[in-house]
């Protein structure tokens, strides 16, 4: 839930940056920028760490191949889930619109970046939520 707080205050310091950045501010262009830069290496590590998952899914830990009675029910126990290609998909997402706010403040384009930061923070927390459950698993 850290992470959904984290982009509550992403949204809420990046969208006044934007509103006056259009009105010819340039530090507040420069400043969004800068916020454009740390919520790229936020998703960068989340795509890092989404890739991570992709290639190690369950290994050892599959246990579709056991009696029904034994399954543990879990999407991360099961090889072929739908989540592992889901989980990866939203961090690339996440990190292709943080490219975005990133670069448009600096070509003047601050609505455009207004929507590429919601929907980069919407692709982000459906990743967070995704993996939550993992955190325990994995002690992340």
């Amino acid at each position: 839930m850290i992470l959904i707080g984290l982009a509550v205050v992403v949204l809420g310091t990046y969208v006044p940056l934007m509103w006056t950045a259009s009105s010819g501010s340039r530090g507040a262009a420069i400043l969004g920028a800068l916020e454009g830069a740390l919520f790229v290496a936020g998703t960068g590590f989340a795509s890092l760490l989404a890739s991570y998952l992709s290639l190690a899914t369950c290994d050892e830990s599959c246990d579709e191949n056991l009696s029904p009675e034994v399954r543990r029910g879990e999407w991360w126990h099961t090889l072929d889930a739908w989540q592992w290609k889901a989980q990866l998909a939203l961090a690339l997402a996440a990190l292709v619109a943080a490219l975005a706010t990133l670069v448009l403040p600096l070509l003047h384009r601050y609505t455009a970046a207004i929507v590429a930061v919601v929907l980069g923070l919407a692709a982000f927390c459906a990743w967070a939520l995704l993996v939550s459950p993992l955190g325990d698993q994995f002690g992340i």
